[in-house]
């Protein structure tokens, strides 16, 4: 077989189906080719459409004349690719593979023998909206170079398996961001081999991966990671996250909707979590419906601006220690921030203050069971809405405020609460 030779089985769901194999616009591989056979006959004009009489499997031979050093987006949008054999391809001057098969939606197989990656630098959305995949073997992979892998493998929703090797070195990689996110049947992923030191992004890292059940992240550096929103957003099944000490948090300043929806979750231990830079913590563990404990007490919050539905629909919290939550003259949103803690019986917000507008709505709102809040240094002049604060609270229980606490915020507490000033 020749060098530069490409296999690809096309698959056709009509006949006479009018097909533009490659949009050059994308990857300017027609510039490059010097054959090109489909089912045995030699095609001329690669720029044309090509239409398929019959519907079915399609061999497509392609032959280059040269090597790439760009297969950005090569393969892109090409809709009715089945099956491609890169064994003879010849990529060692290959510096970006960037989007080489994303929206592939019908690609089942890959066949990556031989290939070199060795001088790669970008693999970003390679494999983006391959739906059909059910397993990748990436053990030639050499990404020692490669520096980012955003959207590398998002929304392969049928990607069961990844099989990585020594060579998937990911010590130069700074984006990671939306990586496996809605690979929906995603099971187990092991990553004892990624070095995350110079990451800084991990936002929607394993957003919506629904069927993973325990991720062991014991080996991740994440001490240059700014951004973690998302992170594990949505991953309803997962129901143990495996922290280390070198899971630092210094740097990071976005970890709104860290943990949402994450309903499983019975357990986590934030014990490294440093969280002197973060500035929005909003959703954090909206939904995490099945943690009974959770201790914050390593969290600093002196720069956050938004704590709004931090907390939303944690039904199974009893009790939350947040004396050690200082708010600062930069928080705005406090709405909704226990909505729906069913089993919470008391909270020590001593160190809530604030010094401008704010929204408390529904902050309380549908705690059943809370009985006693510490709000004694909370200014409530500076509330702006309060509409249901109190809805659904007991009848009866204590708070702990000061004169501010006044007015129409009086009025929306039960009658049967004390008010110790």
């Amino acid at each position: 077989m020749l060098n530069n030779q490409v296999i690809a089985l096309f698959e056709i769901p009509n006949n006479s189906l009018s097909v533009k194999l490659f949009d050059d616009s994308y990857s300017k591989i027609l510039t490059k080719i010097s054959k090109l056979v489909i089912d045995n006959e030699e095609i001329d004009d690669f720029s044309e459409n090509f239409t398929f009489k019959e519907k079915g499997i399609h061999t497509v031979y392609i032959l280059l004349n040269s090597e790439l050093g760009s297969m950005k987006n090569l393969f892109a949008d090409c809709y009715y690719l089945k099956e491609v054999d890169l064994s003879n391809f010849v990529t060692s001057s290959v510096t970006n593979m960037s989007g080489l098969f994303q929206r592939c939606t019908l690609l089942t197989y890959i066949d990556f023998t031989n290939i070199d990656t060795s001088n790669v630098e970008d693999i970003q959305k390679m494999f983006l909206g391959c739906g059909k995949l059910k397993e990748l073997d990436l053990s030639m992979f050499d990404t020692s170079k490669v520096e980012n892998m955003n959207d590398m493998f998002s929304a392969c929703s049928n990607l069961e398996k990844i099989i990585f090797s020594s060579k998937f070195n990911t010590s130069n990689v700074i984006n990671m961001s939306n990586m496996f996110s809605f690979c929906s049947q995603l099971k187990e992923l092991d990553l004892s081999i990624f070095n995350t030191f110079k990451v800084k992004d991990m936002s929607n890292m394993f957003y919506y991966c629904k069927e993973i059940e325990e991720l062991n992240l014991e080996i991740f550096d994440t001490s240059n990671v700014e951004n973690m929103s998302n992170m594990f957003s949505h991953c309803s099944n997962l129901n143990l996250i495996i922290f280390s000490d070198n899971f630092i948090t210094k740097k990071v300043k976005y970890m709104q909707h860290m943990f949402d929806s994450c309903k499983k979750l019975n357990f986590l231990d934030l014990s490294s979590f440093s969280t002197e830079s973060v500035e929005n913590m909003k959703f954090m563990f909206y939904g995490c419906e099945s943690l009974s404990n959770l201790d914050l007490s390593s969290f600093n919050i002196s720069k956050v601006k938004n704590l709004r539905n931090m907390f939303h629909n944690c039904k199974s919290l009893i009790m939350l220690d947040l004396s050690n939550f200082e708010t600062n003259d930069l928080i705005s949103e406090l709405n909704y921030m226990f909505y729906k803690c069913d089993n919470l019986i008391r909270l020590d917000l001593s160190n809530f203050k604030v010094d401008k507008t704010v929204n408390i709505e529904s902050m309380f709102n549908g705690c059943e069971n809370l009985n006693n809040i510490d709000m004694g240094k909370f200014n409530f002049d500076y509330v702006d809405k309060a509409e249901d604060i109190f809805k659904g609270v007991p009848d009866e229980g204590s708070i702990t405020c000061n004169k501010t606490f006044k007015n129409k915020i009086i009025g929306l507490l039960p009658g049967g609460w004390e008010k110790v000033m």
